[in-house]
């Protein structure tokens, strides 16, 4: 909510790590933020929704959406955190990242993205409901997305040791990698 206060907290910071293990509040707001710390416009995964035309007619528009680089920003070194549960609004973020060149470390994501549908059924044995998306969205390549997700530049994954010892072992992954970035 408060833009300028947090962009003069990150102007003093000597690097950052965009965690997008979790859903974030706002995509718009994390690309916006992001848009300070790269030279390159920022663009969506390939996302597209179906729309029927009429009868026994239907077409997929593409959905474009882009963020031009707020240059002269700040040149620190940043890494983007993503993980197996990162899904939907954590993958359309991190498309608009991934596009920016942005080094992604952890896991792939779950590759379940596009807008939801919901089907209410009412039915003799109760009400259920099924929710489903309705777009298609590919890989920059064109290839497939869903089940596969985005890849991350740096694989680290959590361990059952790191977990018992009660680690986060992606984010010291993290803060080595820019640690070392930061060495002169």
């Amino acid at each position: 909510a408060d833009s300028a206060a947090l962009l003069a907290k990150v102007q003093s910071a000597s690097a950052l790590i965009l965690d997008l293990r979790s859903y974030p509040k706002n995509v718009f707001a994390v690309a916006r933020l992001a848009a300070y710390f790269t030279e390159r416009e920022m663009q969506n995964i390939p996302l597209y929704r179906y729309h029927v035309a009429s009868p026994q007619q239907a077409n997929y528009e593409q959905i474009f959406q882009k963020f031009a680089s707020r240059q002269p920003g700040f040149a620190k070194p940043v890494i983007v955190l993503a993980s197996r549960y990162s899904q939907s609004a954590n993958e359309h973020a991190l498309g608009f990242l991934q596009s920016a060149h942005f080094p992604i470390m952890g896991e792939a994501t779950s590759g379940a993205n596009g807008t939801m549908n919901f089907l209410t059924v009412n039915g003799q044995s109760g009400q259920f409901s099924v929710s489903f998306t309705g777009d298609a969205v590919r890989q920059r390549d064109g290839s497939r997305f869903v089940g596969l997700g985005i890849e991350p530049d740096i694989q680290v994954a959590r361990t059952q040791a790191g977990m018992r010892a009660g680690r986060d072992e992606l984010l010291q992954a993290a803060q080595l990698y820019l640690q070392n970035k930061l060495k002169p």
